[in-house]
C-alpha cells in the first residue's frame, strides 16, 4: 500500500505578523506603471478580454495553479465561469493540460505579476482570484517575497471582485488579511477550515499531515 509522505510543519522565526509589514505602501505603486509587460503576455490578456466580451462567461483565476488540480476543481464548482490557471512552470502546466475535461478551463504559462498587470492594462473584468497555498517564505528576512508585502499587492483588489487565500500558516493569512483590510477598508476574518473535498494536492497533503488550514475571503462569490 502506498503511503503519502507526511508534510513537515512550517518553520519560522516569527511569533506573529511581521512588524515591518505596516511600512508597506498603500495605493497604486509606480512599480506597476514601470513593470515591463511582454508583448506576448499582453496579447494573451487581450485575447482573454475579447473572449470575455463575446461570451457571457465571467473569469476566475487560479493564480499559481501548479499541476492544475485546483483549477479543475474550481471549474467543476463553477461551470458557468471561465477558469484560468496561471503558473510560471511549463513543466507543471504540461501535466495540467492532460487533466482538462471541460470547456471552461484554460492554462497559461506566465509570470503572475506580469499577468495581473496585463489584465489591468486591458481592463479585463475578473470575478475571482484564488491564491491557494502560496510559498509562505516563513523567514523574517523574506517578508518582501510574500504576496501581501509585494509592490503588486494594491493591484489585486483592483482587478478582482473576490479574492480567496488559503494557507497552512496562520501568520501568512493574518498578514494578508491586515494588508488587504488596509487597502480596501473591508472587514474580513481569517477562518480555520477542514475541507471534506480538498481543492488541491497540496491541501490534501497538508490536511492528511494534520496541519491547520486557513482561509481568507474578500468580496463575494457563491460559496465553495
Amino acid at each position: 500500500m502506498f503511503m503519502r509522505k507526511s508534510s513537515p510543519r512550517i518553520l519560522t522565526n516569527q511569533t506573529g505578523p511581521h512588524p515591518k509589514l505596516k511600512q508597506s505602501p498603500v495605493g497604486a505603486s509606480t512599480y506597476m506603471a514601470c513593470y515591463p509587460v511582454s508583448l506576448n503576455v499582453l496579447e494573451i490578456c487581450q485575447k482573454i478580454k475579447k473572449e470575455q466580451d463575446k461570451s457571457d462567461w465571467s473569469l476566475l483565476l487560479d493564480s499559481g495553479c501548479g499541476t492544475g488540480d485546483s483549477t479543475i476543481n474550481i471549474a467543476k464548482s463553477y461551470p458557468d465561469y471561465l477558469v484560468i490557471g496561471i503558473d510560471k512552470s511549463s513543466k507543471r502546466l504540461n501535466q495540467a493540460q492532460q487533466k482538462i475535461k471541460s470547456e471552461n478551463v484554460r492554462f497559461i504559462t506566465a509570470n503572475l505579476v506580469e499577468f495581473w498587470i496585463g489584465l489591468k492594462l486591458v481592463n479585463a473584468s475578473i470575478a475571482a482570484n484564488f491564491i491557494l497555498y502560496p510559498n509562505p517564505w516563513p523567514k523574517q528576512k523574506h517578508l518582501k517575497k510574500r504576496w501581501h508585502a509585494h509592490p503588486v499587492m494594491p493591484l489585486l483588489p483592483m482587478i478582482s471582485k473576490y479574492i480567496e487565500l488559503r494557507t497552512n500558516w496562520r501568520i501568512y493569512a493574518e498578514e494578508f488579511c491586515g494588508r488587504l483590510t488596509k487597502l480596501t477598508g473591508s472587514v474580513m476574518t481569517v477562518e480555520k477550515i477542514n475541507p471534506k473535498n480538498p481543492i488541491s494536492a497540496f491541501e490534501e497533503k497538508y490536511f492528511e499531515s494534520n496541519h491547520d488550514l486557513f482561509r481568507l475571503r474578500y468580496g463575494r462569490l457563491n460559496s465553495f
